[in-house]
């Protein structure tokens, strides 16, 4: 299963980017392995019970998990289980409409190199570098010319037996439609998918020329056309499936994938059974054939407190949502009475208050960098995060993506100076701004969110005259708000420091994104956005984007706060498992050690 065409190696994968243009809706690394700590969060994490440097005695960093044993059921938590479309490009399954769990069933075109050590790169974010990705539906690709990408389709994979695809063979042409799907430009397609075809912007046409090649033409020679190929956001579907069956009826949902969803009950639990005729073997040991396990279910428990409750009790297996899953406090208590439980801490998004840059008084930069000034990120990250994340505040770009983002450690000391807390200046720039009195303010919130952390916030700004209003609302009307510019003065929401995208992350401050709910228009920005499109090498790339997010933190759009981190907790008979990201194909390579948990 090892992919021999990486035409780029650290050409970066970003798994959820979206590339929009801006006219539309901690060490340094560049190409060299990243140590350990290159996708975790600081030393001041809460202790791992997750081990993943082998002993001397092991000729492979897997041999510590055992031997690979088939057979049982594997039991997930999923804060929701919704209904909805079966279709992969529209999403399904888990809460907030999160498309994870179609990864057992749609294979992507590329995935994660199994075989690579832990302490290179332990795949804890939704960023993966290029050469820590191989084969999977594409078995290689090559770069023909700047503006044209090969892929080999691998031959032997079949669709799953269900109507009306029938099990038949997967080939190059399924790859064409299911981009020109997305694209509007063939198979009967001639309008794009407003949703979606903004992450293939980069692609001009895809062509087959033969049963297992495709030929991607793009609008030109910048690297974003393989970053989008290979992110394969939409999903590969059949065109007989497309146009007979019912979209809406789990029954009807079929890939390529190691299982098959084989039960579906909204709120309740969706259901997954081994694909008897699945093409995949395990890359660290060659002769096993995918999946180990027979049954993988997800069990929609809405409150937290129950499932720790089950896990505990071994009635689920893993507890593995970023997001919407434990706390830091939640972890350390588990780690404390359940020694036995493994555990591992996934780098997060930081949560920012987006000032309205167009609205006075914000149309002042004085104003925005006082507001930055009032927060005491180091007392934050001691006491309301227990010590769990280390105070550093964060641009656009998480500070976990080595290569992409100058560290806070090495920014300049003005800047440095400017994201420090100290009240006492920021009351001068207020004073040198025409507020020597402070002034009334107020911040959307759509519940859910951090409230606490915002009444910390609230507390702080009245140090130095600001007086905050908080107006937490639905999701729904928070976000409609947000978008359509109806917030009056700010909005919190996690928009900097996401370790998941980098072009996304940077598009959202472009002028007429439907996601800059800072109103900044900035030209200059944009056009630095525009070199990030354009970048005709890595290098470039990570230029233009370290250059991007230097001068947002200049500008100060945003009131930035810390990285933070999502626990995981696993049952210690799951075996296979290191806290890698995300629900989706690493559930291939896991088993149950059936004796640990008897």
């Amino acid at each position: 299963m090892q992919n021999k065409g990486f035409f780029l190696l650290g050409l970066l994968l970003v798994i959820s980017s979206v590339f929009l243009s801006c006219s539309t809706s901690t060490s340094t690394q560049t190409t060299q392995p990243l140590p350990s700590t290159g996708n975790t969060t600081s030393s001041a994490l809460v202790s791992s019970s997750v081990t993943t440097q082998p002993s001397t005695s092991q000729t492979n960093w897997w041999d510590k998990f055992g031997k690979p044993q088939y057979g049982y059921e594997m039991v997930v938590w999923a804060g929701a289980i919704n209904g909805g479309s079966f279709d992969p490009d529209v999403g399904f399954g888990l809460s907030a409409g999160v498309p994870g769990p179609r990864a057992l069933f749609f294979e992507p075109l590329a995935t994660l190199d199994w075989t690579l050590d832990r302490n290179i790169w332990a795949y804890q974010t939704g960023f993966t570098p290029l050469n820590y990705m191989v084969g999977e539906l594409a078995e290689s690709w090559e770069q023909k010319d700047p503006t044209t990408i090969i892929l080999h389709i691998r031959q032997g994979v079949y669709w799953q037996d269900k109507t009306p695809v029938n099990a038949r063979e997967f080939t190059a042409q399924d790859v064409k439609y299911s981009f020109d799907r997305v694209l509007g430009t063939g198979s009967g397609f001639t309008e794009p998918n407003p949703a979606l075809a903004g992450m293939y912007s980069a692609i001009s046409n895809v062509t087959t020329t033969d049963q297992f090649t495709v030929e991607f033409k793009l609008k030109d020679s910048s690297i974003m056309g393989m970053f989008q190929i290979l992110s394969d956001q939409a999903g590969l579907v059949a065109q007989e499936w497309d146009k007979q069956a019912d979209q809406s009826d789990w029954k009807s949902a079929v890939g390529t994938g190691a299982f098959i969803l084989t039960n579906f009950q909204v709120g309740t639990s969706m259901t997954y059974s081994n694909n008897p005729n699945y093409w995949g073997y395990d890359p660290r040991y060659p002769k096993n054939k995918l999946p180990y396990l027979t049954t993988i279910q997800f069990l929609a428990i809405p409150d937290i407190t129950t499932a720790i409750a089950a896990l505990r009790t071994g009635k689920i297996d893993i507890i593995n949502d970023p997001m919407g899953g434990l706390t830091w406090q939640q972890a350390k208590t588990l780690s404390q009475t359940n020694p036995d439980l493994q555990m591992a801490y996934t780098p997060q998004s930081a949560e920012a208050l987006l000032l309205r840059c167009d609205k006075k008084p914000f149309t002042d930069i004085r104003v925005r960098e006082a507001l930055q000034l009032a927060i005491n990120l180091p007392s934050i990250a001691k006491s309301y995060y227990g010590g769990t994340i280390d105070g550093d505040p964060v641009g656009i770009i998480s500070e976990n993506l080595d290569g992409w983002v100058t560290p806070y450690s090495e920014w300049p000391a003005d800047l440095q100076q400017q994201y420090s807390y100290n009240p006492e200046r920021g009351k001068q720039l207020l004073v040198e701004a025409g507020y020597p009195n402070g002034f009334d303010t107020d911040v959307v919130a759509a519940q859910g969110a951090d409230i606490d952390l915002l009444e910390i916030v609230k507390a702080e700004f009245g140090e130095i005259g600001v007086n905050l209003t908080i107006n937490a609302m639905d999701m729904v009307t928070a976000r409609n708000m947000m978008s359509s510019g109806k917030q009056d003065q700010m909005a919190w929401d996690k928009k900097v420091g996401n370790p998941g995208s980098v072009t996304t992350n940077i598009s959202n401050f472009c002028t007429g994104n439907l996601n800059n709910y800072t109103y900044n228009n900035d030209p200059t920005y944009d056009a630095m956005f525009e070199q990030v499109g354009k970048a005709t090498s890595l290098e470039d790339m990570q230029k233009a984007v370290i250059a991007a997010n230097t001068y947002a933190l200049q500008q100060h759009w945003s009131v930035n706060f810390c990285s933070t981190i999502g626990p995981f907790a696993w049952q210690s008979w799951l075996k296979g498992y290191s806290g890698e990201f995300g629900i989706g194909q690493y559930l291939y390579y896991l088993w149950i050690d059936q004796s640990l948990k008897k």
